[in-house]
């Protein structure tokens, strides 16, 4: 297989498995509780914007459809029958409602209220206004401060540190696949879990790329309102209308950041250091569930025909791993 097709694969852990997507084909693979394998094989909608810059935003947008798709599927295969009652496709779409509201707290509204209490502690005017390159490098660093103890504290839960597993045995598995190594539990355990093209990268990447940006376009606007509460909140509406902006770069920087470039590799590193917190390494039988969904995700033509969605279960590893073409 040509390399610019080993470096389109991508992934998320999912609720105990793997994601794994191509360019047209995402493969979801779940161990059960009784010990066998289900397999989700998904054909993904062709998208013709190649356009550096743009095609960020419609590539991210697919993405969160395709993993909370993915969330549901693996919910559905493991919790017991009575938690499933409770949960389904609202659910998680109120907890996705829920999670991007903590996500303004936590990284917007709460940062920004520490850097304007700071600088009123301690009398300087430069971080209270909102708007100065002082104030914005300050709220980038708490942002970044924020971030990494909300990824340390979440790490410390049990069933999230299996997830984090399954995030470590995705990495390694594509890392092999990108190498060329035969996907054998020696090879994959040599890897390492963390990988340049992460979502935790790509958060860390989108805080960093916000200060520059935002220490750019701030620079520029003067202030909105007279009242300080509503200025600062004008502010913050600005922040969140930039967000996709900031998103679209963050997603160029870090595809140029997997070809080796040595600046964009240097930008990218933060991500790679908090990958720390959110990848753990699997034990063999979680590595073979990724191994699982990249090979079904590499055969996905062939299994899926002319469906669109197909769903598989599977008593054992050697079952799942027989239809992906592979040996155990």
């Amino acid at each position: 297989m040509e390399n610019s097709q080993k470096s389109a694969l991508g992934g998320q852990a999912v609720i105990e498995g793997v994601m794994i997507r191509s360019e047209r084909y995402c493969a979801v693979a779940v161990r059960r509780p009784e010990g066998g394998v289900s397999v989700m094989l998904r054909r993904l909608a062709s998208s013709e914007n190649r356009i550096p810059f743009i095609r960020g935003i419609p590539a991210l947008f697919s993405t969160l459809k395709e993993g909370l798709s993915a969330l549901h599927f693996s919910a559905e295969e493991v919790m017991p029958e009575k938690e499933k009652e409770s949960e389904g496709k609202l659910a998680i779409v109120s907890s996705l409602l829920m999670g991007f509201v903590f996500a303004f707290l936590l990284f917007g509204a709460v940062p920004h209220s520490v850097v304007v209490g700071v600088g009123r502690l301690l009398g300087v005017e430069s971080l209270q206004d909102g708007r100065s390159l002082e104030f914005q490098v300050a709220d980038g660093v708490v942002r970044l401060a924020f971030f990494g103890l909300f990824l340390w504290a979440i790490s410390k839960m049990k069933d999230i540190q299996r997830v984090f597993q399954y995030h470590g045995a995705e990495h390694q598995v594509v890392h092999a696949y990108e190498k060329g190594l035969d996907l054998t539990e020696e090879n994959l355990k040599r890897m390492p879990t963390a990988h340049a093209r992460c979502g935790t990268s790509f958060l860390a990447l989108i805080i960093v790329i916000s200060i520059v940006l935002f220490a750019c376009v701030f620079t520029f606007i003067p202030r909105i309102f007279t009242n300080e509460f509503l200025n600062h909140l004008a502010v913050l509406v600005i922040k969140v209308a930039l967000v996709l902006p900031i998103a679209s770069i963050s997603y160029e920087v870090l595809k140029a950041s997997s070809r080796g470039n040595v600046l964009f590799r240097i930008v990218a590193w933060p991500g790679l250091a908090f990958q720390r917190l959110t990848t753990a390494e699997p034990d063999a039988s979680q590595r073979v569930v990724a191994k699982i969904a990249l090979l079904m995700c590499l055969r996905a033509e062939n299994i899926l025909g002319a469906s669109t969605e197909v769903i598989m279960r599977y008593n054992n590893d050697n079952e799942a791993l027989e239809t992906a073409g592979a040996q155990a």
